[in-house]
């Protein structure tokens, strides 16, 4: 993906239905320069109620309600299509601006692969920002983990009400705010993470947690963290189990010791290759 010059950013902020993957999204809210979008999103989960607490969203079936009002919804393919269209309109491609970019981006993005519309959106859309490492950084004595949320940072710095936070449209106004105080579209632009280096970050996660899964077998006799560098070298059970019983343990340890698509394991003490092997060694037997 090349590093396009964007002319400007566009500041974008979600609300879910829950904190995990899975979970509907709910909201996407976007600004860019004096053109905004707002769309929220019909339910296909119940929300639960600890998210109701913090966004004010909530439903009964389809309906959808914003601290109990009824809101006009649409299904997610709608809103896609809507969203890249208003991307479109801003003529470049788009930097999206978050705070906590952590938590909206794989989700944002989680949604885009799951309507197959990846390729449509790597045209409009650059790169992500996270503003929260940013303001970590220039305000280094807020250390608490909640010294540099959005609210605690509009509180300190601007004087805006902060009561209708976590409405998706309403938190991309007070993140115009904020960082318009703070940084320049340069300074936005150098910390911007391209939407393809996204997407396969993503895509090496969920490899990494099936591998992980496989060595359940392994769990009894390694720890987790051991189990978790294994599957991120793209190692999985059934591969130990026949190549040990193939190729013998000599070739197996070397196996576990070398790099594997280009990810050096850490996997080297002694130890922890004998306790391996001698587990792989008594399934084989067993199956003998």
């Amino acid at each position: 993906m090349g590093l396009l010059e964007p002319s400007e950013s566009n500041k974008d902020n979600l609300e879910t239905g829950g904190f995990q993957m899975s979970c509907d999204l709910l909201q996407i809210a976007m600004k860019h320069i004096d053109t905004k979008f707002n769309e929220y999103i019909t339910p296909r989960q119940s929300i639960r109620p600890q998210v109701t607490n913090i966004n004010g969203l909530s439903n009964v079936g389809k309906q959808l309600y914003y601290r109990g009002n009824l809101v006009s919804s649409s299904a997610l393919d709608l809103v896609f299509q809507r969203l890249v269209t208003f991307f479109k309109n801003c003529n470049k491609r788009c930097i999206l601006v978050a705070h906590n970019c952590a938590f909206d981006a794989p989700r944002l993005i989680k949604a885009i692969r799951n309507q197959s519309l990846v390729d449509k959106f790597s045209e409009v859309i650059l790169g992500f920002v996270d503003t929260l490492p940013m303001f970590r950084k220039k305000f280094p004595e807020r250390k608490g983990k909640e010294q540099c949320t959005l609210i605690s940072l509009v509180e300190k710095i601007l004087d805006l009400p902060t009561k209708k936070a976590h409405d998706a449209n309403y938190d991309v106004y007070l993140l115009v705010n904020l960082t318009q105080h703070h940084f320049t579209l340069e300074d936005i632009a150098m910390n911007q993470k391209p939407f393809n280096e996204f997407i396969s970050a993503q895509l090496s996660q969920e490899k990494s947690r099936e591998m992980f899964l496989t060595l359940d077998p392994l769990k009894g006799n390694i720890t987790n963290t051991i189990r978790k560098q294994m599957a991120d070298a793209d190692m999985n059970y059934n591969s130990l189990s026949n190549k040990l019983s193939q190729e013998g343990p000599k070739k197996t340890v070397q196996f576990l010791k070398q790099t594997v698509n280009e990810k050096a394991t850490v996997i080297k003490p002694k130890k922890i290759i004998e306790v391996i092997s001698k587990h792989l060694s008594s399934i084989v037997e067993h199956n003998n």
